[in-house]
């Protein structure tokens, strides 16, 4: 999963990528190797994606997960009930794109069913900010950019994230993303 990083930047991109983003990247390189090791249960068994579809970066989620083979369901309805429902499958992991307060109601239910918080990071215009995650994450939301709904969404499969060229990057949209992982 260490080449997720550094196979993220090819030759015609290199120029693009300032001295401090290739530090970044290269940074981000040795840590996802330990985020393979502490995800391991999460890319055994299928985890549970879920968006809050009215927030464009929850679409794009959505979107880029479903062009991977996964379903990403949106968060609507009687949330209390429909969290409380999803986690009662038991998914070994929760990925979701929502807004804050969507991230606290999901994260109060999954502790009672025995989740732990394993990251949170508020996206903004600019740029993420890590309000709590592993170091790994944090550089890979860092790398992503604004490409950071469809990277997470490949963290969340397991699968190689590919950062796009710089001029064909989108906005950077306001949400959160988390993680939740069973057990505690």
């Amino acid at each position: 999963m260490s080449g997720a990083v550094t196979g993220a930047v090819s030759g015609a991109q290199l120029g693009a990528v300032t001295r401090r983003r290739l530090i970044g990247l290269a940074a981000g390189a040795a840590p996802l190797a330990a985020l393979g090791v502490s995800l391991a249960p999460a890319a055994r068994a299928a985890p549970l994606l879920v968006h809050d579809a009215s927030l464009p970066a929850g679409r794009r989620f959505a979107a880029h997960a479903g062009g991977l083979g996964m379903t990403c369901l949106p968060l609507q309805g009687d949330r209390v009930r429909l969290i409380r429902r999803l986690l009662a499958d038991g998914p070994a992991a929760v990925f979701g794109v929502t807004r804050h307060a969507d991230h606290l109601l999901f994260a109060e239910i999954a502790r009672e069913a025995g989740y732990r918080d394993r990251a949170l990071l508020q996206h903004r215009r600019e740029r993420s900010h890590m309000v709590r995650a592993q170091v790994a994450v944090a550089n890979l939301a860092e790398a992503a950019g604004p490409c950071w709904p469809e990277a997470f969404a490949e963290l969340a499969l397991g699968t190689s994230a590919q950062v796009p060229a710089a001029g064909s990057r989108p906005r950077l949209d306001a949400a959160f993303s988390w993680i939740f992982e069973r057990g505690g």
